[in-house]
């Protein structure tokens, strides 16, 4: 397995000057990237319930789920794991409910701790970018939701200067997203122009009374204390019966149609697609 992304290694500053065919991605209107600082904080569950969500509304939807450490977006979906390593054909990804999916961390084959260096990860990364960018064939998609690792760790930088992303969704269990990491992958994100959409407040307690008062800055943790406010997109309740859901490989909005998980998904689904819509507008 390759080394985790929250700080068990240092992410290192990548100086990317690899040379991509961006020519499979080209016709793909929007791409737009899930962050968040924690593990566990339900974040693939949020992004592959969305995915699902507006594919049911007749859109082309692809997933590129980036964690390495982790299939939860094939148990969602009820897909058997993808294995992108060896001679697999990468032409088309893994399809269920109008979702197609490409899993990174199913493709990893061999360990670079095992003989840990700065030019076998860079090489990892050079090359396992290269396989999305060159080899999976999307097609035409309206989006593709990209599922990025928690913290702010080399695959998340690598695959943020490679992508085109139109926009970044933060999702986090807390009122404030306050881990180290938060402050400088927005900051990064900035830089590279990506728009950032907002937060969405995931495991929520919605009967908590404060609930109206609450606002969203990500601070640096710094003496200088600067801060980055994000728009709200919305809370997401914890819902129990999930998980059961997700075993039985079938997404929450599809066996729970009308519950409280579903109805906020649809708010914060539209939040976000408003917004792509605007910025469509104003380039």
């Amino acid at each position: 397995m390759f080394f985790s992304t929250l700080d068990e290694i240092p992410a290192k500053v990548i100086h990317h000057n690899f040379e991509y065919d961006r020519q499979n991605i080209a016709d793909i209107n929007n791409i737009i990237a899930f962050s968040g600082s924690k593990d566990k904080a339900g974040k693939t569950t949020v992004a592959v319930n969305l995915a699902v969500m507006l594919a049911q509304t007749g859109l082309r939807i692809g997933l590129l789920d980036a964690e390495t450490n982790s299939d939860r977006s094939s148990e969602i979906l009820g897909i058997k794991a993808q294995n992108l390593s060896g001679s697999r054909d990468l032409s088309q990804p893994v399809d269920n409910f109008g979702v197609k999916l490409v899993a990174i961390g199913s493709s990893i084959v061999e360990d670079p701790l095992e003989d840990w260096c700065d030019e076998w990860c860079d090489y990892w990364l050079n090359q396992e970018i290269k396989r999305i960018l060159e080899e999976v064939q999307w097609g035409n998609l309206d989006y593709l939701i990209v599922n990025l690792p928690p913290g702010m760790g080399d695959i998340l930088i690598a695959l943020s200067h490679a992508l085109p992303f139109d926009g970044e969704v933060r999702v986090a269990t807390d009122e404030q997203d306050t881990h180290p990491s938060s402050y400088k992958t927005l900051k990064m994100f900035e830089q590279l122009k990506v728009p950032i959409l907002g937060f969405v407040e995931n495991k929520c307690n919605m009967l908590s009374a404060d609930i109206p008062k609450r606002k969203y800055e990500i601070r640096d943790g710094e003496p200088s204390n600067q801060k980055i406010r994000v728009p709200f997109l919305g809370y997401v309740p914890l819902e129990p019966t999930n998980s059961q859901y997700k075993n039985r490989g079938l997404p929450m909005v599809l066996a729970e149609p009308s519950s409280m998980f579903t109805s906020a998904l649809q708010i914060i689904v539209w939040a976000i697609s408003s917004q792509i819509t605007i910025s469509g507008l104003k380039s």
